[in-house]
């Protein structure tokens, strides 16, 4: 509702004026002219609001505006982002635009003169020459739907000239309030700009039906299997979660997870946080298995050869890993065997993965994606392998069974799995660099300062210690050892992170933050702005917004860019009076210290799939989080987790299905956006729902703050203010973990192939395969653990190589420019340009390429792709079993599906899982 009224009646009766039927005027008091004022900016305000905070929940949020594929469709088409407030849009943006440049009529004079100065200037200049930016039809775009908003448009005068309809008139001569007046200037501009204006519609065509509410049956109690009827508790919690559904609607990721709540069975022998079954919803789903073979261009179709190029389309958001099958071919004259056969993508530093044998005929080698997690803690480095089995595909959110790496060097700090394949880990404390390549471990260097962290840059490992920066080549030349050198411009800089953004690198230190664009003296980022802090940087991370984010001793600084705009985390309040996040200002009051920040050191920092901010602290886990009140509005909060641990988190990672880990001193926690899990030997041991706190009575977990003179978290209740709850430890003492990462591995078997369906016969020794990395044309280089090169978003190149034979005599000079089978080059003599290195290409070439093509090597295999590619407007819902729990009945599984059909917006695909089984959904 406007804001006039409800400031009007705050005022004691006998103060209270009078609301005119007409705005302004003379008679009006001058309190209700401030009033007014008061109220316009109000309204305004709630305006903004209500376009930005959903725009940082969209995965909670229904509104299509906010929705990446709808903007970038409107984008595409040069049409101006919708906001969710908009009542109008354009349908003929420049004819629209034409009638305000001619402001011939009464109605058109009227809008122009109500444009902001810079957007009437923008009109000016463009004046009907192309091109028309999305930057001044939005513009133009904010002033129509902010008049609708406003008073009533219509005046006789004003709309002289345009046929209306008579019952718009009569309507338009008649005082209407709030809603109903902007029901009635939206119809006077659609009526008077039939051509050039539309109702805007914020859903995309796959979401009009986003309520479904009259598919709404009585709810009844389950009596059927037997052995599942529900109980009057159990009823009465569905109720209660089936009103809250509708309450907050239908058609979004919340009402999909509320759904699947209420038809799962309830335990009621366990506490709250317990007694629902754990599952997972993931969007961008994979809903199918795409095989294609490697295309060719000419005869023999359907074979490839040394040196052949394709090209690969992967039509989901994000990358995925391929399965490859090779086949062998029969030798004949003009056919090859398929001797260590290699698939190689040749985009930016090619990489291929090769079997070192030979295929037989009529039989194929699979490459299967599979994974490793990698943990690094007080229990040394363990590795677990996550493979394939006959069915299913490898699931890199397993525990796996962890074990130590043989031959590891001890007191491993650091490592980080470089592109080619490779183990890097700072051993003995930091003072040693070594490498891993599958099977051996190789030392770089000895006797180093204590190294903190690594990254990798434009083919160089560089390496940040506690007394500058080291640079060692990932592929040294031949008779190079490699050892890492010093930077001169980072001598005496202690380093504690480095972070990659765009082409340079961010650099957290002992005293602040750096930044490196890789050749010149770093720079100094004033943290603050310029207030002069000077703060140990732990962790530094970028979001999808472009934000930076500075875990430090003094808690978290953001950063944006955009407005070069710097905010320190307080924390101090639980009030929407005092903002959480506070600017940096000049004096004591405008900046962080040990009094004003209410949360611990800060050494790590994630925005997480569920758009929170997560925060590893030197106590304990807390995140930034916005939490739904009083239907379409949020308040933000921290919350703080000191019922898991309360100790040091080093470290937040994101696992590939979008669960949000944690390595602590009590082991390693994993978040699914509901559930917390720990790990306990080879299973993950569900520790409950994270949104509520144990106790005989469960509560919500509120907001928290950390008081550092008691160096304990907070709790706000209510009345009683800020109380340091008693609370139990949920998780078992695990050995602590300080590391966690999970790198894509290879699975490999033979067996039969005929298209679509593969048949295994026997298991191929990891040991079999290798990967080769060129760094330029004319090297080769060998890398690390053998595993699939990805299938980025969008197209790829790749091609078929076969590994060089260890007697390869090289080309004379005469003969050059060559290839070899493996696709190095032997360089031409100087004045010459080497010819197209491929026999077929899907992309036509120059003009004049094929004339100089090499045409040298015999086909020698058949091969085919297999990857599942996410798909926009898909969901994923897949229940977890937990140790000791019974299958699920199929009536269970049959009320989740079709509790899952009756909440997602029509034409969104579904697929229910249980762990790794496809129970519904093709």
């Amino acid at each position: 509702m406007p804001s006039l009224p409800a400031l009007v009646e705050r005022l004691p009766s006998l103060y209270r004026p009078e609301l005119p039927d007409a705005p302004g005027g003379i008679a009006e008091p001058l309190v209700l002219t401030f009033l007014r004022g008061v109220a316009a900016e109000l309204d305004a305000v709630r305006d903004d609001a209500s376009s930005v905070l959903p725009a940082h929940w969209v995965r909670q949020s229904q509104r299509a505006a906010v929705d990446r594929w709808f903007t970038l469709r409107r984008e595409r088409a040069n049409l101006p982002v919708l906001a969710p407030t908009d009542r109008l849009d354009f349908v003929d943006a420049r004819g629209f635009l034409l009638g305000l440049v001619d402001a011939n009529t009464p109605l058109t004079r009227y809008l122009r003169e109500q444009l902001p100065a810079p957007v009437a200037a923008a009109l000016d200049a463009w004046n009907g020459r192309p091109p028309l930016t999305a930057t001044l039809q939005r513009g133009v775009l904010t002033v129509i739907n902010r008049l609708v908003r406003g008073p009533s448009l219509y005046e006789a005068e004003r709309f002289q000239g345009i046929a209306l309809d008579p019952a718009t008139i009569t309507r338009a001569e008649s005082e209407l309030p709030g809603l109903e007046r902007i029901a009635l200037n939206v119809q006077l501009l659609l009526e008077a700009f039939p051509s050039g204006l539309r109702r805007a519609s914020l859903d995309l065509a796959w979401v009009r039906e986003l309520g479904r509410l009259g598919a709404i049956v009585p709810l009844t109690p389950w009596r059927e299997p037997p052995a599942l009827r529900e109980t009057v508790e159990a009823f009465r919690i569905r109720t209660a979660r089936m009103v809250a559904l509708y309450r907050g609607g239908l058609g979004t990721v919340q009402a999909l997870r509320t759904i699947v709540e209420a038809t799962l069975p309830i335990d009621a022998t366990q506490s709250a946080v317990l007694r629902d079954r754990p599952f997972t919803v993931e969007e961008f789903a994979p809903l199918g298995r795409t095989i294609l073979s490697a295309p060719t261009n000419g005869p023999p179709a359907g074979l490839v050869g040394p040196l052949m190029r394709w090209t690969v389309r992967n039509p989901g958001p994000e990358p995925v890993a391929p399965t490859l099958y090779i086949t062998g071919l029969t030798p004949a004259a003009e056919t090859a065997a398929t001797v260590d056969p290699m698939v190689e993508r040749i985009d930016d530093t090619p990489v291929a993965i090769g079997f070192a044998g030979t295929v037989d005929p009529d039989t194929t080698l699979r490459l299967r994606p599979a994974y490793i997690t990698w943990t690094l803690g007080e229990a040394g480095l363990l590795r677990a392998d996550h493979d394939p089995d006959a069915e299913t595909p490898a699931d890199p959110t397993t525990p796996g069974e962890a074990a130590a790496v043989p031959g590891a060097p001890p007191d491993i700090v650091a490592l980080l799995r470089s592109s080619d394949g490779a183990l890097w880990v700072a051993a003995e404390d930091g003072a040693r660099l070594s490498r891993f390549d599958g099977t051996t471990w190789t030392d770089r260097a000895t006797g180093l300062d204590p190294i903190r962290c690594f990254a990798e840059r434009a083919g160089d490992l560089l390496i940040g210690t506690a007394d500058g920066l080291l640079i060692a080549p990932l592929f040294p030349d031949e008779g190079d050892a490699g050892a890492p050198t010093a930077s001169a411009d980072f001598t005496g800089v202690a380093i504690r992170t480095l972070v990659a953004e765009g082409s340079g690198l961010l650099v957290g230190t002992d005293t602040g933050a750096l930044h490196w664009n890789g050749t010149d003296t770093p720079t100094s980022i004033a943290l603050g702005g310029g207030a002069g802090v000077t703060t140990p940087v732990h962790a530094i991370h970028i979001d999808v917004g472009g934000a930076r984010h500075f875990g430090t001793d003094l808690g978290v600084f953001e950063h944006q860019p955009a407005r070069d705009a710097w905010y320190w985390y307080a924390g101090d309040a639980f009030t929407e009076q005092s903002p959480e996040w506070r600017a940096f200002a000049s004096g004591p009051e405008g900046t962080p210290s040990d009094a004003r920040v209410f949360l611990p050191a800060v050494l790590d920092v994630r925005r997480g799939p569920d758009a929170a901010l997560w925060f590893a602290t030197s106590q304990g886990i807390a995140r930034y989080i916005a939490r739904a009140v009083n239907g379409g509005t949020y308040t933000t909060l921290l919350e703080a987790f000191p019922d898991l641990c309360e100790g040091p988190v080093t470290r937040i990672d994101v696992d590939p299905r979008g669960g949000v880990r944690f390595c602590t001193e009590r082991g390693l926690l994993r978040h699914d956006g509901r559930d917390w899990w720990q790990r306990r030997g080879a299973d993950w041991v569900h520790l409950g729902r994270g949104d509520l706190l144990t106790g005989i009575v469960p509560q919500p977990r509120g907001g928290w703050r950390f008081q550092r003179s008691s160096g304990q978290w907070q709790r706000f209740a209510g009345g009683a203010g800020w109380v340091t709850p008693a609370l139990e430890l949920r998780t078992t003492d695990e050995p602590a973990v300080t590391h966690v990462q999970t790198t894509d591995h290879v699975s490999a078997d033979v067996g039969s192939f005929d298209g679509h369906t593969f048949t295994a016969t026997s298991a191929i020794p990891s040991g079999d395969l290798f990967v080769h990395v060129k760094p330029t044309p004319t090297r080769i280089v060998r890398g690390g653990l053998p595993f699939l090169p990805g299938l980025p978003s969008g197209t790829s190149h790749w091609r078929y190589l076969s590994r060089e034979p260890d007697d390869l005599v090289e080309p004379a000079a005469e003969t050059r420019p060559a290839w070899s089978v493996e696709g190095r080059l032997f360089p031409p003599p100087p004045a010459l340009d080497a010819p197209y290195a491929g026999r077929y290409d899907i992309e036509t070439p120059p003009d004049g390429r094929f004339d100089q093509a090499v045409y040298t090597y015999d086909p020698a295999a058949r091969l085919h792709f297999g990857f599942e590619p996410r798909q926009a407007c898909s969901v994923l819902v897949r229940l977890c079993r937990r140790p000791g729990d019974a299958p699920l009945d199929p009536a269970v599984l049959d009320r989740v599906w079709e509790g899952m059909q009756l909440v997602r917006p029509a034409g969104i695909r579904t697929r229910l899982f249980t762990d790794k089984t496809l129970v519904r959904g093709s």
